[in-house]
């Protein structure tokens, strides 16, 4: 389900957007600085971050970056 939301929002955004497909583990709210480097690496502001644990299902992040530290998520 998660693939198939990122796989729509990529298409939406075509020309601009770029997936990522290696699994990392990443905690946008305990550690943003993969976050940030990935902001600075492809100069972007907008980040969509998808998860699934046990406990939490299906979860979509976005998080917004100015001057590539993380500004809200």
């Amino acid at each position: 389900m998660l693939h198939d939301t990122m796989v729509d929002l990529s298409a939406l955004k075509k020309p601009d957007a770029k997936r990522f497909n290696k699994k990392n583990d990443g905690r946008p709210f305990e550690d943003s600085s993969k976050f940030e480097f990935f902001s600075e690496k492809n100069d972007t502001s907008l980040l969509v971050y998808s998860s699934s644990s046990k406990k939490r299902k299906n979860n979509l992040t976005f998080i917004r970056t100015f001057g590539y530290k993380v500004y809200d998520m």
